[in-house]
């Protein structure tokens, strides 16, 4: 048994991670390689992989940030050949197999990772060996020793009487059986783990008193109570099996703004999970990782799109840094939007991969920005609503001005990107594109009415627009909720 690891060299931890993983397969009677064991093979770096991949009989794919972006060939010149090269012989192997995939396996060390996987990869089972059991997980789908043992099918059919019917003497005995069978318990009552996280995205301080109130579907209040652990169990919750159990649960604490999820829907047994998060309630942003020297390392394609037009990086950066200062509300709504698109999976590629630059003027604004972007997005989004990932808003016009066409994401409950165009503008030539006018935005609700009567209304009446710190919290909650990679802007709220 043959297995080889292609990995990118992200930091020393991951490293070591990478090879603590090499060393627990060898230990366990796998063959498992990795560039780290030998100096300098002699008939090269790029030959010696391709043979390794060609010649192992499982290959797994350890996927970050920086995998993904060197896999597709997407780093800059002359950095990463090794993962770039690597990717290209993965795909030229999936190429000629016609897509069909026995031999590539998916494999992250975080939950945020899996985001990170290659498009071609992500039909195939994927292992997160940042939880310990899966591990177990993975050695048994490389050494083929199924958890469970799928039972044979019986020579026949088993027979079932008429309703109504004296029953044959042959079936008394599997009734008898059936009749040993435990009874399903019947406890009516479920849980629920509260997990509380302040702006920065981590747990709470535990000095930090929480009032937790739950409410259950009928409106009536079940919890009120004070809290000091940012992870809170409550048990016992009535489960009514109707509407009722659709509960609210709203955290709140002295010093921080309160935060609801609608709803939580509990069952009979079990334990559900939500995350919250709590904002400072003077909270202000904080770019630490978005400076422009660390954005262009960490999110290339964000700063390619804020430096289109500028006549060189120092024009760009200065331009950028006068954004951070004067106008940090817009800048963070750019960051939202930019991450939650390029989380949205288009038949072909994401929506940022499409958007060419930004418009400078007074429209750059914290709840939306205009750009400029290959009309080739339009086909992908239509596309894409075939399937079921947007809705068509039906008159953008009326509050989008010159909009002709427009879609919501409608992934989530709350937090949805909505791309609207407007294609009888003026266009703009990028790189030898067309490029169509398109306003990125996020509403807080998904619902048109809802969005209109509780979010378009009320900030006509207070004179207020879309808060990206509230922005913030919803998709961040959203995304926990749904189970799918954290919603990570590169900044936090403190």
């Amino acid at each position: 048994m043959r297995v080889f690891i292609s990995y990118t060299h992200d930091s020393e931890e991951h490293k070591d991670r990478v090879w603590e993983l090499s060393a627990a397969l060898r230990n366990d009677g796998i063959d498992c390689t990795i560039d780290e064991q030998l100096f300098s093979p002699p008939e090269g770096w790029p030959r010696w992989s391709r043979d390794q991949i060609h010649e192992s009989q499982f290959v797994l794919v350890v996927a970050t940030e920086t995998y993904k972006r060197r896999y597709e060939g997407k780093d800059e010149p002359g950095k990463g050949l090794g993962a770039k090269w690597e990717g290209f012989v993965i795909t030229q192997e999936l190429y000629e197999t016609e897509g069909k995939n026995s031999k590539f396996i998916p494999i992250v060390f975080s939950r945020e990772d899996a985001y990170h996987i290659p498009l071609e990869l992500q039909g195939a089972t994927r292992y997160d060996l940042g939880i310990p059991a899966n591990y177990d997980r993975l050695f048994r789908h490389l050494t083929n020793q199924p958890a469970r043992v799928v039972p044979p099918v019986a020579p026949q059919i088993r027979r079932m009487p008429p309703i109504g019917a004296q029953l044959d003497i042959r079936f008394k005995p599997l009734l008898a059986r059936e009749r040993q069978v435990p009874k399903r318990s019947t406890d009516n009552t479920g849980s629920l783990m509260v997990n509380i996280f302040d702006g920065t995205r981590q747990l709470i301080g535990a000095d930090t008193q929480i009032l937790l109130r739950i409410i259950d579907g009928n409106q009536k209040q079940i919890l009120n109570q004070f809290y000091t652990v940012p992870n809170i169990l409550i048990k016992g919750l009535p489960i009514y099996n109707n509407f009722g159990d659709n509960y609210t649960v709203l955290a709140s604490a002295k010093g921080y703004k309160q935060a609801g999820f609608v709803p939580v829907k509990m069952l009979a047994g079990t334990v559900q999970s939500i995350d919250l998060m709590l904002l400072p309630s003077n909270g202000n942003f904080n770019f630490r990782d978005a400076l422009w020297p660390t954005l262009k390392q960490t999110h290339p394609n964000f700063a390619a799109i804020l430096a289109q037009g500028a006549a060189d990086d120092n024009a760009a950066q200065d331009r950028y840094t006068q954004l951070m200062e004067n106008e940090p509300a817009s800048l963070a709504s750019f960051l939202n939007l930019a991450t939650a698109m390029s989380a949205i999976n288009l038949p072909e590629g994401t929506p940022l991969d499409y958007i060419k630059g930004v418009i400078w003027d007074n429209t750059f604004a914290q709840d939306r920005f205009f750009g400029w972007s290959d009309p080739k997005i339009i086909d992908q989004i239509i596309t894409a609503t075939l399937q079921g990932e947007f809705a068509p808003e039906p008159d953008p016009s009326i509050f989008h001005g010159t909009a002709t066409r427009s879609w919501k994401h409608i992934q989530f409950g709350e937090a949805n990107v909505q791309l609207t165009f407007h294609e009888n503008d003026p266009t703009m030539q990028i790189d030898g594109i067309n490029c169509v006018k398109i306003e990125p935005s996020i509403d807080y609700y998904k619902e048109l009415a809802a969005h209109f009567l509780l979010e378009v209304a009320v900030n006509a009446i207070s004179h207020t627009i879309t808060d990206p710190k509230q922005v913030y919290v919803l998709r961040w909650m959203a995304d926990r909720h749904a189970g799918v990679p954290n919603f990570n802007p590169p900044y936090v709220i403190v």
